[in-house]
């Protein structure tokens, strides 16, 4: 099963992305795939396909998100951007996330030495986080995106991380909850 470790987003600031994104006319690109509301989160930690028994009896996660977060932590939702991949190309559509408590990277390191110390995923897969909320992926060719207005800054607390599984289905990914710390 494929898993991942995530901040779920609030309906509030889900609201505000899918307001931005059809103001600026980003839902009549055909060319973008784009990430079902509900499925909105900033990814932690993908683990890939892995054996959901396995992952739960690994107790740290629990102990590592308890001791980042200890009481409801503030981040904002603040810039619409593109990485770009090879060829120079805009594939992969996002909201960037400020941080200011700095949770969300000590989440990601700390799970990431977990799963290592755990030998759920190699040390070489070592990916530098950057918190966003994924929105789109380009299917073929791009979109122009410098001249959309900026995103307007949304706050919203979170006071959990969860794992999560993926279906990969022809309509799109389903995500489900496996288990909330």
């Amino acid at each position: 099963m494929r898993l991942f470790y995530a901040i779920e987003i609030p309906n509030k600031a889900r609201n505000a992305i899918h307001g931005y994104l059809a103001r600026c006319g980003f839902y009549r690109s055909e060319n973008i795939s784009f990430v079902k509301g509900d499925n909105l989160h900033i990814t932690i930690m993908f683990l890939g396909e892995q054996d959901p028994e396995k992952i739960l009896k690994i107790d740290k996660v629990k102990m590592l998100a308890a001791d980042i977060i200890k009481a409801p932590l503030e981040i904002y939702l603040e810039e619409f951007g593109a990485f770009v991949h090879r060829g120079g190309k805009q594939r992969t559509f996002w909201i960037g996330v400020s941080d200011p408590s700095e949770a969300l990277p000590s989440l990601h390191t700390g799970v990431k030495e977990v799963m290592i110390e755990e030998n759920i995923i190699p040390k070489t897969r070592i990916k530098i986080f950057t918190p966003h909320v994924t929105v789109g992926r380009s299917k073929r060719g791009t979109i122009d995106i410098k001249n959309f207005p900026p995103f307007p800054r949304t706050a919203f607390t979170y006071s959990r991380l969860t794992l999560f599984s993926s279906s990969l289905k022809p309509s799109g990914a389903e995500y489900s909850i496996v288990k909330r710390y």
